[in-house]
C-alpha cells in the first residue's frame, strides 16, 4: 500500500502560514526568478476576484486591484518540506520526497493506516498547515487521489479509479518518475530522518495510460467525424 500526503498550494502556504490576516486578502505567488514571471498560485479570494494561474503580475492586478503578489520564499518551502517529511517517516521509513509539497510512503501492512493517515493530518494542522492525504495500492493512485482527499481519501480499487477521472486531472500525474518500479527503497538516514538520502522509484499503471489513450483516440476519430459530416453538409447548401 502507498500514501501520498499534500500540503495544497504549497508556495502560498509557505509565504503565509504565520500571517492569518494575508490569508484572507486575495493572495497569489510568482517565481521572481523566472525569464517571464506569471502566476503560480493564488487563494480561493484572488480566484474569486478573476485571477487565474498563468496571468502575469499585470493581468493579474487588472483583475483584482486588492492582489497581493508575493515571491516564492525557498527557505519558508524548505522549512515546510522538511516538517512534511519528519511527519511522514513517522509512519514509514520508505518515504519518498514526490515533489515540492508533496510526498509518499509505502507500507508492508495495510492494517490501521486510515486513523494513522488522520493523525499525520491533524499533527500537520498543529504545526499550521493545511493537509490532504489518500491511500492505494499504487502510487500514482494515491498521487491523484491525495488532490481529492477532503481531507484523507482511501482508494481500494485503482482501476476503477482511474477510469473514473477526468482527463484534464491526469495533468497532475508523476510523470518525471522512473518507470521501473512500484517499490519505495528505504531512506538511508544518517541522524535524524530530515537528514535522509532518498533513493526512490515508482512505476505508471500501464492499464491506466492505454485506458486513457483509448479515451483520447475515440475523442479524435469522433471530432473528425463531426468536420467531414459538417463539410458535406456545407457542400450540400452550396449546390
Amino acid at each position: 500500500m502507498f500514501a501520498t500526503i499534500l500540503l495544497p498550494n504549497f508556495y502560498l502556504q509557505a509565504i503565509a502560514r504565520h500571517q492569518p490576516k494575508l490569508r484572507e486578502q486575495p493572495l497569489a505567488v510568482l517565481d521572481a526568478t523566472a525569464i517571464k514571471a506569471v502566476i503560480l498560485q493564488l487563494n480561493e479570494a484572488a480566484e474569486n476576484e478573476g485571477v487565474r494561474a498563468g496571468m502575469t503580475p499585470s493581468q493579474a492586478l487588472a483583475r483584482c486591484l486588492r492582489l497581493v503578489i508575493k515571491a516564492r520564499a525557498r527557505d519558508c518551502e524548505q522549512q515546510l518540506s522538511d516538517i512534511l517529511l519528519h511527519h511522514a517517516f513517522m509512519l514509514s521509513p520508505f518515504v519518498e520526497a514526490t515533489s515540492p509539497g508533496i510526498c509518499t510512503a509505502e507500507f508492508k501492512h495495510a492494517n490501521g493506516l486510515l486513523p494513522k493517515l488522520r493523525h499525520i493530518i491533524d499533527l500537520l494542522a498543529r504545526c499550521e498547515l493545511t493537509a490532504r492525504a489518500a491511500l492505494a495500492t499504487n502510487p500514482d493512485a494515491s498521487f491523484l487521489a491525495a488532490h481529492l482527499a477532503e481531507p484523507v481519501l482511501e482508494v481500494s480499487d485503482a482501476k476503477d479509479f482511474f477510469d473514473s477521472l477526468p482527463i484534464e486531472i491526469l495533468a497532475m500525474a508523476p510523470i518525471s518518475r522512473t518507470p521501473s518500479s512500484s517499490k519505495l527503497s528505504p531512506a538511508r538516514c544518517q541522524g535524524s530522518p530530515l537528514e535522509a538520502k532518498l533513493y526512490v522509484t515508482c512505476h505508471w499503471d500501464i492499464q491506466a495510460i492505454a485506458s486513457v489513450m483509448i479515451v483520447m483516440l475515440i475523442a479524435n476519430l469522433v471530432r473528425n467525424a463531426a468536420v467531414v459530416i459538417m463539410s458535406d453538409i456545407a457542400a450540400g447548401i452550396e449546390r
